[in-house]
């Protein structure tokens, strides 16, 4: 003789009560931090404050200092078209647009990270096939202080040659990043790293987007300036 026993109930209740713990704890859990815009593509500056007050970039240095974000990668390249023969390497005195045969384009390449309306970068150098990987560290941005932490795993040190290892650690620099309501797609950056942009580590620069083929005349010069920049990492260009 069969017995049966009314077991599935049993089962389908226990079912439904982990279904709804489950669905209890990721109600409970925070939502994981955003960011105050999308960063990708190509920033301008127009405006810059480098211990002077702020200043408009006129127009014989426009589109000469920029920033392109490749937000996949969390990977920043900068460039300049500046004049080191003649010690002009800042936006208050590039003559870019006006001598091209004395200017050239200068390059420096940032793994990043962006939460909320704070970024923090870290320079490695151009070429790295595995550029370091910033992890977002709240207490650099608590002291408002640049330098250690903040470098994930599989962070090597040298140059990265062959995909071997990642770029050198180094120091971290924390940048707020501050929404122009007035005006579309601009942002405030305070401050950019040490020397970018003849940044002092408490000036600001102002960037608009652009489109992304603005860019490319920092790897090929139309008008034939000497190019120092390669991408930071290779086939990304």
């Amino acid at each position: 003789m069969n017995y049966a026993f009314p077991l599935r109930p049993y089962f389908r209740a226990i079912a439904l009560l982990g279904a709804g713990l489950a669905l209890g704890l990721t109600a409970c859990s925070e939502p994981p931090p955003g960011k105050l815009f999308d960063e990708d593509g190509v920033w301008s500056l127009v405006q810059y404050d480098i211990g002077t007050g702020l200043d408009d970039l006129p127009t014989p240095r426009k589109d000469a200092f920029m920033l392109d974000f490749d937000a996949e990668q969390k990977v920043v390249t900068t460039a300049a078209c500046t004049s080191e023969e003649n010690s002009s390497v800042t936006p208050a005195n590039s003559p870019c647009r006006l001598t091209p045969a004395t200017t050239e384009w200068q390059c420096q390449c940032f793994s990043y990270a962006f939460q909320e309306e704070i970024m923090q970068w870290q320079e490695f150098p151009a070429g790295t096939a595995m550029p370091p990987k910033v992890k977002f560290d709240r207490d650099l941005v608590d002291t408002a202080g640049g330098g250690g932490g903040g470098s994930d795993e599989g962070t090597g040190s040298g140059g990265g040659d062959g995909g071997e290892s990642g770029g050198a650690e180094g120091e971290v620099t924390v940048i707020t990043v501050t929404e122009l309501p007035d005006r579309a797609d601009t942002y405030d950056f305070r401050p950019l790293p040490t020397g970018v942009f003849g940044s002092n580590n408490v000036s600001h620069f102002i960037l608009e987007a652009r489109a992304e083929s603005t860019f490319n005349q920092v790897y090929d010069d139309e008008e034939e300036r000497k190019a120092y920049c390669e991408p930071c990492v290779p086939g990304s260009e």
